[in-house]
């Protein structure tokens, strides 16, 4: 059996690191203005954009402080994506060199194609092999 061990400092600025900037990038793709819609005594932020004639609303998140400060942030972070791309990689292969293991190719697609769809930023989680 292979034990655990703990992350090294180093490797734990980095995914923190890492976790910010890909909360940042999850609200810079959204296209369209931040709307706040008010559902009974609860607040939900959308991205609301005109296609045609009807207007699309993308969900955000819950109205809490991070997601407001996040929203403020809105232009600057769509203005400093590609810095923020450079970065990530960066941090990722800072991430492999202390020991972390990636996931291999077939994996790594569907889990993109999940973050694609917006099922991490909705709240899905992942149970089982994967999820580690």
């Amino acid at each position: 059996m292979i034990g655990m061990t703990s992350l090294s400092s180093i490797a734990m600025s980095a995914y923190t690191d890492l976790v910010r900037l890909l909360k940042d990038d999850a609200l810079s793709g959204i296209e369209g203005a931040p709307t706040l819609k008010r559902r009974g005594d609860k607040a939900y932020w959308y991205a609301a954009r005109r296609v045609g004639s009807e207007m699309r609303f993308t969900y955000i998140g819950e109205d809490t402080a991070e997601t407001q400060a996040r929203i403020a942030q809105l232009e600057d972070l769509r203005k400093t994506a590609r810095e923020r791309q450079e970065t990530r990689s960066r941090l990722v292969r800072l991430l492999r060199a202390e020991g972390m293991t990636p996931t291999d190719r077939a994996t790594g697609s569907i889990l993109s194609a999940m973050a694609d769809a917006g099922t991490f930023r909705l709240g899905g989680t992942l149970v089982g092999t994967n999820a580690f």
